[in-house]
């Protein structure tokens, strides 16, 4: 009986002891949490700062006040260069 009680006790201080860990690690891993969200919201911001910076640089290069060709223009005039070009995906460049 008294061997069952002192191996009851010496499971409830290892659980004792993996619960303070637990609980140590979970206060460690929701700083760290905190401390990602922090540096998403920073990296978002100097995204938008610099997506600025380039539709000003883009701005003003020369061309950059010419709206879209229309495609029936292109036509018109093959060897005029396209005042706008497209990625593999379709997108636009030029055109922020």
């Amino acid at each position: 009986m008294i061997e069952d009680l002192d191996l009851l006790a010496s499971r409830i201080a290892q659980l004792t002891e993996l619960a303070t860990r637990l609980r140590a690690e979970n206060e460690k891993l929701s700083q760290d949490l905190v401390q990602r969200y922090m540096d998403i919201h920073r990296l978002r911001e100097a995204l938008m700062a610099t997506h600025s910076r380039v539709d000003a640089v883009l701005g003003r290069l020369p061309g950059a006040d010419l709206e879209a060709a229309p495609e029936d223009a292109a036509e018109a005039s093959p060897d005029a260069p396209a005042a706008v070009s497209t990625s593999n995906d379709g997108e636009a460049y030029g055109t922020h």
